[in-house]
């Protein structure tokens, strides 16, 4: 489904939604209730926002939240029931990689820039 190479994968908590983060710049939602049983090439929503690559994904805990990091350094937010951007975190200069503590309430991203950085998550904030 996607026009460049699968860069990142991740599974939501529920293990009903595998994001896929291309090199096309594009995030891809599947249900994977439709497709356990089957190949499709179509995905049940794709996310547009980031202007480099998709290097990591990370879903939160309560599996609400997509958090993506590009090649750029970029953190994008997304709600995961309507696709919408929920926010955008700058603060990286290069690819980052993220995860949720367990409670959901801080976003952690490491960077090829050398930097971790604590990102305080509040989604009632948004």
């Amino acid at each position: 489904g996607h026009s460049g190479p699968v860069w990142s994968v991740a599974i939501s908590p529920d293990g009903n939604t595998l994001a896929s983060g291309s090199w096309d710049n594009t995030i891809k939602l599947w249900d994977l209730n439709t497709y356990h049983r089957q190949i499709s090439r179509r995905s049940q929503r794709t996310l547009i926002g980031h202007s480099e690559k998709v290097q990591s994904l990370q879903f939160s805990p309560d599996g609400n939240t997509l958090a993506s990091g590009d090649f750029g350094g970029t953190i994008k937010l997304w709600q995961i029931h309507t696709g919408g951007l929920m926010g955008t975190l700058k603060g990286h200069s290069a690819w980052v990689n993220l995860t949720f503590d367990s409670q959901g309430k801080t976003l952690i991203s490491g960077s090829f820039d050398d930097t971790i950085k604590l990102w305080r998550f509040s989604p009632s904030r948004f």
